[in-house]
């Protein structure tokens, strides 16, 4: 039987249909190859350790004087001498200006001469008066004759008067001239020469106490029933270090809350008193401020790279013995620049991963590349600060543990 080439070609393509169907079929029922297991993250963790940990706020100060005194004359006139050199230190009383005093010294002269005058005639007033007083009773002169009388007197005692004000006043200009010092402190450039005229707007110097400064600086109002508290029961600790030159740091004694919150911007006032005996710092120097309001004693630290946010609230990623990784919901404690606390959700000596927490979920398999220590965390801070700051902070009763963590926080401005 013969069968056409249509009919060849349709047998053909039946035929391949076929077979397609069948390795789609057979291809189906085998197993299917079971996923390849995702290799486990490398990861860097630190061991959380228990240390205590100073509850510290920190700003910006700034150095004054505790007294500053701007010298300004009270009179016009030439400057006569200058008592003391530029930067000299000057005691109370000292004499810093001689402006001159001639025209002044005849007008005391004048006062006391008009005295004189005018003394004589109430002398001479009260004496008519007198004579004058008998020929009244006996109806001798005319009463408004006898009134005229006891108002000259009386006339003359007021220009008696008048007189000693004027000697009053015309002394106090003659003090005026001689200009000295009202504190104990050190000068600033005189500005002004002997020879110049000077007028009662004339700035002649500045002195200022070096001996005893004080630092002001503000801190958000925030923070301002933590150190009311701290203060009251005499918890409170004020170092300070210059800013740029941290290796110079001393304490203070906070002597000084105002009485008001500025409105404007939130913050509150605060000035503390400063012995400075050796000139070590200097009125208009900036200081970076360090308050320690408490202690917490037995704290839980870690790294705060360690800490991550999410919808929950702040998790660290803790390793487990099986190196799988356990995703924790935490409570923060007190935060010291790159330290913080944890109240809960991590116990001392657990691992906490501080790097490669992108590639982390809950139960995965992880690859310690590194267990870094505290030493890893602190920062770059040179010997000689670091045993200043340690020096202080014992001075200031602080336990070792808590100087140690604050040193290693990387709190201390560099």
């Amino acid at each position: 039987m013969k069968i056409s080439k249509n009919k060849m070609e349709l047998l053909q393509t039946g035929v391949f249909v076929v077979l397609a169907v069948a390795c789609l079929v057979f291809a189906g029922c085998k197993k299917k190859a079971a996923p390849q297991e995702r290799p486990p993250a490398n990861v860097e963790v630190f061991e959380s350790i228990t240390q205590s940990i100073p509850v510290v706020i920190s700003c910006f100060g700034k150095m004054i004087s505790d007294e500053d005194v701007t010298i300004m004359p009270q009179v016009s006139g030439m400057l006569m001498d200058v008592g003391f050199e530029d930067g000299d230190v000057v005691k109370k009383g000292q004499m810093l200006y001689k402006i001159d005093d001639r025209i002044h010294k005849a007008q005391l002269e004048q006062a006391k001469a008009q005295l004189m005058a005018d003394k004589a005639s109430l002398e001479l007033s009260k004496t008519t008066l007198a004579r004058n007083e008998e020929l009244y009773k006996d109806n001798l002169i005319s009463k408004e004759d006898y009134d005229k009388l006891k108002n000259n007197v009386s006339s003359l005692e007021a220009a008696v008067q008048l007189d000693l004000a004027s000697i009053d006043s015309a002394e106090t200009y003659l003090d005026y001239c001689t200009i000295t010092s009202p504190i104990d402190g050190l000068t600033s450039s005189s500005p002004i020469d002997p020879g110049n005229i000077v007028t009662p707007s004339s700035v002649l110097v500045n002195i200022q106490k070096v001996d005893i400064l004080k630092v002001k600086f503000n801190v958000s109002e925030k923070y301002f029933e933590r150190i009311k508290t701290a203060m009251d029961a005499a918890k409170l600790k004020l170092l300070f270090s210059v800013k740029d030159s941290p290796s110079i740091v001393s304490v203070a004694v906070l002597t000084f809350i105002d009485n008001k919150i500025e409105p404007g911007t939130g913050t509150i006032l605060l000035k503390g008193t400063v012995q400075n005996q050796n000139a070590i710092f200097w009125p208009g120097q900036f200081v970076n401020i360090y308050l320690i309001v408490d202690i917490d004693k037995d704290a839980t630290l870690v790294p705060m790279i360690a800490v991550r946010y999410g919808q929950d609230g702040p998790y660290v990623f803790v390793i487990n013995d099986k190196n799988e990784v356990e995703l924790r919901l935490v409570e923060l404690g007190t935060s010291l620049a790159d330290i913080v606390a944890i109240n809960s959700g991590v116990k001392p000596g657990e691992k906490v991963v501080t790097s490669g927490q992108l590639m982390l979920y809950p139960n995965a398999k992880v690859k310690i590349s590194k267990t870094m220590s505290k030493q890893d965390f602190a920062p770059d801070m040179d010997q000689q600060t670091k045993e200043n700051f340690a020096k202080v902070l014992e001075q200031l009763g602080i336990q070792k543990d808590a100087i140690n963590t604050f040193l290693n926080s990387g709190h201390v401005e560099q």
